[in-house]
Order: structure tokens, then sequence, then C-alpha cells
């Protein structure tokens, strides 16, 4: 065990130590997650299977175990100048080698998270090197006292009953060196995962923003990713769906740019904007809690004025979208000249006790688990051994957009938002409905609505019947004229699941509205 050791040590420096083979592993962002990874795993193992083989001996050396499990019999031989050998070269990696090994000298420049994964690893290592001497030390002691008892119990001709009451001492000694042991391994586990993570999501989230997309600074200490494809009028405003980032617009927003400009924006907190400090907030914005729909369409109304965006202009919103979509319409008529809701939310759902039920005993603390695993770097080992996989998987998802979605899952800051989200809809639909009643719709705007045969797939058949009544409901009350538009074997995915048949019948309202927008 020791040679495998020493081994796996010398080929975890020598790769670290190789400029190609950083210059090659910092190609592709997939590459250096791997490398990273495989280069610290190699490393902890070196100094697990030290600090097994350390162990071994002292309990050989005292006389725990029997030396049939091992090939050297020889208890009187301890190989000093072979483990010396190896803790030297152990404290040649935790000082010579720990910021390579974590390849964030380079990648991130100035960034305090380098220094800091550098010291906590160079102190873990370090310990481990002492805990190794110290054991070392321990063995030397206990058989020095070993020796010493059992001349003083032949003098005495009393071996038997000393030999008994030493041995419950160093059995329950051992335990608790087993004990210490298994925790600091334990210890390691869960201070690792996330460093690692963190250092990772610094360098992602500056490699995987979308192509095309800008940070705007919309006030208050807040800027919020805008990604614009196409030119030409109607422009076309999508809203994502609760808790989603704006990559689930990818195909529809590729559709629509062929005819006109097409924005996807990700809301505060999510994808690539920036979550806003809570004690910035002045004026209008105290009225409205974050992760809200009054605060929301508040942050969209400053992102639309700030890039200078066209108006008046189609809002496309799904689920929290659409009651997203609903309030600005309601707040800004004269902006939005069409309205288009897909799967809306309606606020009377909240009313039932089955889906009060469902959404926060069941799907919000799932999210909030979600969180928890990003936060503590779960997510990321489970993406990479593939037991976890992003929402938006096929044929034509590009390597970037898995990308994105694997940082997302991993980012806590994103989850966290998710959450939020959820947890205030309740919240939501009462703002959608207040604002409804007080400031109805403009006849200007006219309004169509997109559904499918159920709300979800993966829902018991009582939720997705309550939805649907409820739906229906919305529309009787609030939009009678509205077009409704049914998608047959679509649910809530259905703007990433079925894009075509989503993107046609926006396409459509494009074609109509064009002529005259561009005759004005």
């Amino acid at each position: 065990m020791a040679k495998c050791c020493y081994w796996l040590t010398n080929a975890a420096i020598g790769t670290v130590g190789s400029s190609k083979a950083m210059a090659n592993a910092q190609e592709s962002i997939q590459a250096t997650d791997w490398l990273t990874m495989a280069k610290l795993a190699v490393v902890m193992l070196s100094v697990a299977m030290l600090t097994a083989e350390s162990y071994w001996k002292m309990m050989l050396q005292s006389g725990r175990i029997t030396s049939k499990y091992v090939h050297n019999t020889n208890r009187d031989q301890p190989s000093s100048e072979f483990v010396r050998g190896i803790l030297n070269r152990m404290k040649q990696v935790s000082l010579g080698s720990v910021s390579e090994l974590l390849q964030l000298r380079n990648v991130t420049a100035g960034c305090p998270i380098g220094a800091a994964l550098g010291f906590v690893y160079n102190v873990l290592v370090y310990c481990a090197v002492e805990l190794i001497t110290s054991m070392q030390r321990k063995r030397t002691i206990e058989k020095k006292q070993t020796d010493s008892d059992q001349n003083n119990s032949s003098k005495t001709n009393s071996s038997d009953k000393p030999s008994d009451q030493n041995a419950n001492p160093v059995s329950q000694e051992g335990l608790c060196s087993r004990v210490l042991s298994v925790g600091k391994y334990l210890l390691l586990c869960i201070i690792i995962p996330p460093f690692l993570n963190y250092a990772s999501l610094q360098r992602e989230g500056l490699l995987l923003q979308p192509e095309g997309g800008q940070l705007i600074d919309v006030g208050l200490g807040q800027k919020m990713y805008l990604t614009c494809k196409g030119t030409g009028q109607p422009l076309v405003v999508l809203d994502a769906p609760t808790g989603m980032s704006s990559d689930v617009w990818f195909q529809i927003q590729d559709d629509l740019s062929q005819l006109t400009k097409v924005c996807t924006y990700d809301r505060v907190g999510l994808g690539f904007s920036k979550r806003t400090l809570q004690n910035e907030t002045t004026g209008v914005e105290r009225v409205w809690r974050e992760s809200t729909t009054g605060r929301m369409v508040d942050d969209l109304h400053r992102l639309i004025k700030e890039a200078k965006l066209p108006k008046p202009f189609i809002l496309v919103g799904s689920e929290l979208g659409a009651l997203n979509g609903r309030f600005y319409s309601h707040i800004h008529d004269w902006e939005v000249s069409d309205l288009v809701l897909i799967d809306p939310i309606p606020e009377d759902i909240f009313l039932e006790d089955v889906w009060q039920q469902y959404w926060y005993k069941e799907l919000v603390p799932y999210l909030q688990t979600l969180q928890f695993s990003a936060a503590s770097g779960l997510s990321r080992l489970l993406l990479i051994a593939g037991w976890m996989q992003p929402p938006i998987t096929g044929e034509n998802i590009s390597e970037d957009l898995i990308r994105r979605q694997k940082y997302l899952l991993s980012n806590p800051a994103h989850q966290s938002s998710s959450v939020d989200e959820h947890f205030f809809l309740n919240e939501s639909v009462s703002q959608v409905r207040e604002i409804a009643t007080y400031k109805p719709l403009s006849s200007r705007t006219s309004v169509s609505v997109i559904t499918g045969d159920y709300y979800d797939a993966l829902l018991p058949a009582h939720l997705n019947l309550a939805v649907e009544k409820f739906q229906e409901q919305l529309l009787a009350q609030t939009y009678p004229s509205a077009k409704q538009i049914k998608i047959p074997g679509a649910d809530r995915k259905m703007i990433y699941k079925k894009p075509y048949e989503v993107s046609k019948h926006l396409m459509k309202l494009v074609k109509q509205k064009k002529p005259k927008q561009e005759s004005q």
C-alpha cells in the first residue's frame, strides 16, 4: 500500500508541475473541472493511504492485530526511512503545488478564493502529515510501555491479571483513535467540495455567458442580463417560467429572430443577473417584496428603459412570467401591444388546500434540498458522476447550453432565487389580483393564451384538474375575449419540450403585427 501511495503522490506532483498539461487543461471548462477534481482526488487519496499505512503499522507494533494479515512479519523492522521519504514528499506537495493543483493562479487572477483555497489545502495536508508523525511517535511510546509492562509482569509472576487490566484502556484508546481518524476524513469530505464548487463557479460565471448578452445596470445596485437577437419590429420580450433562466427560450428565440428582434432576460438573482442588496431599495421599490411579481415588473420596466428597447412590444410570459406579463400590461398598458400567456397561473389556485399542500409541503422543500445540495458542492459531484441531469436535454441542445444548465444547478445563488420565487408565488398572485381590480387591461392590448392537455404530466390528475378549472375561470372572468390555443400532448414544459409548436403561433402573431408597425 505504501509503495502504491508513493507512486500516486509522485504522479500527482508530476502532473501538477507540467505547464503544458496546465495549458491544455484550461482550454475547456469541462476538461478543467475533470482534471482539477482528478488531481485533488489523487493527492487526497495519497494522504489517506499514508495515514492508513501508518496506523496499520502502529497497530501491528502494539500487538492489536496479528502478522498473518501482512507479508512482513518482522515487527522489529519498521520501514522508517521509507515512511520518512513519503512524509518529505507530501510536504513538497503541500508547500509547492497547491496553487497549480487548484488551477486558480491564472484563471481567477485577483480573486481571493485562490489564496484561500491554497491556504486551506496547505493546512489540511500539514495536519495529515502531523497526524502520521504523531501516530508513529505514539506507536513507539506504546511499544516501550508494553515492553516495560511485560518485564514487570514477568518479575511479579502475575502476567494474566495485569494484562487483562491493561487491555481495556488500550482497546478504548484504539477506538477513540479510529473515531478521530474517520472524523477527520469526513471533515475533509465536507470542506473540500464547497470550496472547489465555489472556485469553479467564479471561473464559469465569466466563460459561460450566452453570446450577444450584456449586463445592464438598472439602478439600485442591480445588474440584469439581457440577450437580444434579430432585427426589426415589433419587439418580442420573453419572460421565463418560475425559477428558471432565459435559456428555456433558446429555440423559440432563434425561430422568432428570423422575423424580428427578440429579447430574453434573467430576472434578478437568476441566471447571470446579479441579486440586489436589500438595503439599496428606495421609493416605489419598498412597496414590493423581492422575488414577487410587483418587484419583477418594476425591474423589467427599468431594464427596458435602460436598454432603450422600442415600444410597443409583444410580451410573452410562461407561468410566473405570465403573471409578470399580466401585471406589466395593466400598469404600462401603452407599452404592450399584445400579451401572450403560456400556461398562466390562476390567482385563485392557492385557495385550494390540495394545491397549497403540494406547493409548500412537497415542491418548495424539494427546491430547498437542491439549494443545499448546490451550496455543499454535492450537485456538482452528482452532475460529474452522471446521477443528476439538467432539465433541458435533447439532440438539438448545444454543449454550451448543457454546461450553463449544470452551472446553474451548482450555483446556490440561482437556486436560492428559485426557492424565493416559488415561496412568494402566493403573494405574487395576490398582487396581480389587486392590480387587475384597480386598473383593468386596456382594450388596445390583445391577449392570447396557450395551454396544453395538462399543467404538468408528472403531477397527479386531481392537481392538473384543479389548475385547468381555475384557468378556465380566469379566462372567463378576466379575459373573455382572449384567443385560446391548445397544443396537444403538451404541458408547462412546452417552451423547451415542444418549442416549434409555440413558435408557430408566435410567428403568426408577429407577421400580423409587422405590417402595421412598419407603416407607422
